[in-house]
Order: structure tokens, then sequence, then C-alpha cells
């Protein structure tokens, strides 16, 4: 692939529902501007002292909550420094938002 804008997505496999959890800028595709002879890592990041990827997906599976726990509120607004995608922020109640809780010290395991 030579050098150029590129627009990298990350999509879950055939026939599976996952929900993305990471947008650039409120979109599911990654503006990826290419080098020649890219080896597919940010060249600004380290995390640790280790190269990471340019593109950063994250997908939850959605599943009924188990256990006697329970989470209960109300998502009131989105806020970004850029719109999400469609150039609105939501304002008010949100309708059936998707939570996804993690364990932080349990290496962030989906709880």
């Amino acid at each position: 692939m030579g050098p150029n804008r590129h627009e990298i997505t990350v999509t879950a496999p055939d026939g599976q529902t996952w929900i993305q959890t990471t947008t650039l800028e409120g979109g599911h595709g990654w503006d990826s501007w290419t080098p020649e002879a890219w080896d597919g890592l940010d060249n600004e990041m380290l995390v640790n002292g280790e190269p990471v990827p340019m593109v950063v997906a994250g997908f939850v599976k959605p599943t009924a909550a188990t256990g006697t726990a329970h989470v209960s509120g109300r998502v009131v607004s989105t806020k970004s420094y850029l719109p999400p995608a469609g150039g609105e922020t939501l304002e008010g109640p949100v309708n059936q938002p998707w939570i996804a809780i993690t364990d932080l010290l349990d290496n962030d395991r989906v709880v």
C-alpha cells in the first residue's frame, strides 16, 4: 500500500454481534496518513516504552448482566472536543445508552 490518506475500519466477524466502543471523533473510521513502508504502528506514541498500533479498536459483546450488583442512574448528555458523528451533541436523557464496566484491578476485565 502506497503512501496516502486512508480510512481504516475495524469490523466484527461476520454473523457475530459486537458493539464498537472506540471511535475517532465520533466516527467508526480512523484517518491514517500512511508513509512509505509503514508498519502500522503509531510513530508518535509509546506506552511503557513499547510501540502501539495506529488504530485503537475496542468492542464489547452485548450480554445481560449477571450477579447481584447493579448500576442505576441516567445518562444526561455527551460531551467531546468535537461533535460526534452526525454533528450534534446529545443534551437531555440519552435513551438506552451502552454501558461497559471494567475491573481496573483485574487487567481491565469487563465485568
